[in-house]
């Protein structure tokens, strides 16, 4: 399933920096209730679930794999490290929404939609600055 209209599903956030925690906001106001979150840098994330208390810190990215529950995975961190997280996600049969350049080359994407078709998981790529009025004129 990849739709977002249960807002009580639970939702996976990879990234807790500047996008990471734009994306949780935006859950957030968007009334999602259960967001799990992730990152390498603890730090990050302990300083975003201060932010936000509702929000649900997750230290081990293998056990955000595991969860049966999260179907979906926002991924907010720099494309030199998102490939390793996009492929997991993915062969672990989850959707993942990436937001930034996901990745740094074409033979890597061409990788991850091959997994994607594979596993039955959706791959979507998101970037603010292609869609936004104030930057585009």
């Amino acid at each position: 399933m990849y739709s977002f209209s249960d807002k009580n599903q639970k939702i996976a956030l990879i990234g807790c920096g500047y996008w990471g925690t734009i994306i949780a906001k935006t859950l957030i106001n968007l009334r999602f209730k259960n967001i799990v979150i992730h990152d390498l840098n603890k730090k990050n994330a302990s300083t975003l679930k201060k932010k936000y208390k509702n929000l649900t810190i997750e230290n081990k990215f293998e056990n955000i794999l595991k969860d049966n529950l999260i179907k979906n995975v926002l991924i907010a961190i720099p494309p030199s490290k998102s490939f390793f997280f996009i492929k997991k996600i993915l062969i672990a049969q989850k959707n993942a929404f990436v937001e930034k350049p996901g990745v740094i080359n074409i033979k890597s994407l061409k990788l991850l939609q091959k997994i994607s078709i594979k596993n039955k998981s959706k791959l979507m790529f998101g970037y603010i600055y292609c869609y936004n009025d104030y930057i585009n004129n």
